[in-house]
C-alpha cells in the first residue's frame, strides 16, 4: 500500500512538474518587446538622422545628433558639417564657422595620415565652403563670402550641377548667387 501511495505521488509530482514547465515553455515567446527591433544606432546612421531632422526643420533634434555622432566619433567630418549647418540654422554663426572650419582643417589632417580618399574630402570641403559663404552672407562679411564661395566652386571643379549631399537645392548656382550677393554688397 505504501508504494502504490509513493508511486501515485511521484506521478503526481509528475504530471504537476510537467504542467510547471509547459507554462513556463508557452510563456517565453521568442518576440519579446525586450528585444530592440531599430536599425543599430550607428555613427553613420546618426548622421542620416540628423540630415533628416535638419531639413525637417528640427534643428534641435539635428544638434544633439550631430554633437552626439561627433561624441562617438571624434574625427567624423560629416558630424562637424552637419553641426555646422545645425548652427547655422540655429542662427548661431560663430559656432556655425567653427564646425565648418573643423570639417577642412580636420580633413587636411585625416588625409595626411592615409585615413581619408582626397577625392571624398573634396566634395566635404566644398559643402563646408559653401556653408561658410551662406554664414558669412548672413553677417554681411563679403569678403569672406566671395573667398568662400570661389573655394567651393573650386573644390567642386567648376561642375555645374555639383550640390549639397544633404541640402536639396543647395546646388553650385546658389554658391555663384551667394557670390554675386557679396560682390553687390561690397559696391
Amino acid at each position: 500500500m505504501q508504494i502504490h501511495k509513493f508511486q501515485l505521488t511521484l506521478r503526481v509530482l509528475t504530471v504537476g512538474l510537467m504542467l510547471t514547465a509547459l507554462f513556463i515553455v508557452q510563456g517565453c515567446d521568442t518576440e519579446s518587446d525586450d528585444i530592440p527591433t531599430a536599425p543599430a544606432v550607428t555613427v553613420d546612421r546618426m548622421i542620416e538622422q540628423g540630415w533628416g531632422y535638419l531639413n525637417d526643420g528640427m534643428v534641435d533634434d539635428a544638434l544633439f545628433t550631430f554633437r552626439s555622432a561627433a561624441n562617438a566619433e571624434a574625427s567624423n567630418l560629416e558630424a562637424y558639417l552637419g553641426l555646422g549647418y545645425a548652427f547655422a540654422k540655429a542662427q548661431e554663426p560663430i559656432n556655425a564657422q567653427k564646425n565648418l572650419s573643423n570639417v577642412i582643417s580636420l580633413g587636411e589632417v585625416l588625409i595626411a595620415n592615409g585615413d581619408l580618399d582626397a577625392t571624398e574630402a573634396e566634395v566635404m570641403f566644398a559643402e563646408s565652403c559653401a556653408g561658410q559663404a551662406s554664414i558669412a552672407l548672413s553677417t554681411q562679411d563679403f569678403e569672406t563670402v566671395i573667398e568662400e564661395a570661389q573655394l567651393a566652386q573650386e573644390y567642386w571643379d567648376g561642375d555645374m550641377n555639383a550640390q549639397h549631399r544633404w541640402l536639396p537645392g543647395f546646388t553650385m548656382q546658389h554658391v555663384m548667387l551667394l557670390e554675386s550677393q557679396a560682390w553687390f554688397g561690397l559696391h
